[in-house]
């Protein structure tokens, strides 16, 4: 791709080379590792429909909110899923992406609400549309610890029965944001859980700006882009953001592309 953002040109980078923010490169990409025969469940505000960005790959999910519409109100879902997998922004450009609202217009979510919308998600995986390992969950967000989110989350994760038909939907991936607030991630839920891939943020120089971005050494083991990232507002116009959100969002991709058809 040519004229790509810098996000998604440094995942042609190894080690510590970096990439200027203002400058636009190239993205290299194998089209048959590009998140074909994928599933992603994007948790979020919702994710505005645009066939010329996902050619028919986007799905609209129930609504947990008390939003009236399934619609991205607050300009977050919108583009999270544009880094995923839209056709100019994103990773993994043929991947599928379900979108499951749980934040409302004001960004607002409860544990139950997240309850709501994983167990959806569980039950859609059995389901035929998608094979059963090549799904994932991405979460760019963070719950503050409880027990109505832990233990619904670790009783459904911790079935490790290779025999049970459920085996391999229970051992499908949540990535998750580490959170900006300039704290250790193992402070948050789902970050402090196992079965979870939390993903801290880094800019162009491969630098993790620590006044923003919550780290860890157990809980925040992976980086990935977040600082300065162009994607797609709710609107479909071009906005540029920063966040663990945004490097989740990357990270989803980069899983999606590894377990293509």
């Amino acid at each position: 791709q040519k004229g790509a953002t810098w996000g998604l040109a440094s995942l042609n980078t190894y080690g510590n080379a970096s990439i200027p923010a203002n400058g636009k490169k190239d993205y290299t990409y194998l089209t048959r590792h590009n998140g074909k025969g994928v599933n992603v469940y994007v948790m979020d505000s919702g994710v505005n429909p645009n066939e010329a960005e996902y050619n028919s790959r986007l799905r609209i999910g129930p609504n947990f909110t008390k939003d009236k519409t399934a619609d991205d109100l607050s300009n977050h879902g919108t583009t999270m899923a544009s880094i995923i997998g839209s056709n100019t922004y994103g990773v993994a450009k043929m991947v599928n992406i379900t979108s499951v609202k749980v934040f409302d217009q004001w960004g607002v979510s409860t544990h139950g609400v997240a309850v709501a919308g994983l167990q959806w998600i569980w039950a859609d995986m059995k389901k035929d549309t998608f094979k059963y390992s090549n799904c994932l969950i991405n979460l760019s967000a963070v719950y503050e610890p409880g027990d109505t989110f832990d233990d619904a989350f670790l009783a459904y994760y911790a079935k490790t029965d290779p025999n049970s038909p459920d085996y391999w939907i229970q051992r499908n991936i949540i990535i998750a944001a580490a959170g900006n607030t300039a704290r250790e991630a193992c402070d948050y839920s789902p970050n402090r859980l196992q079965y979870t891939i939390s993903v801290t943020g880094h800019d162009a120089a491969k630098t993790i700006p620590t006044n923003w971005a919550n780290t860890g050494n157990v809980c925040a083991t992976y980086a990935a882009p977040g600082h300065q990232i162009i994607a797609f507002g709710n609107n479909y116009s071009p906005v540029t953001g920063y966040g663990t959100s945004q490097a989740s969002a990357f990270t989803a991709g980069v899983w999606a592309s590894l377990l293509s058809d």
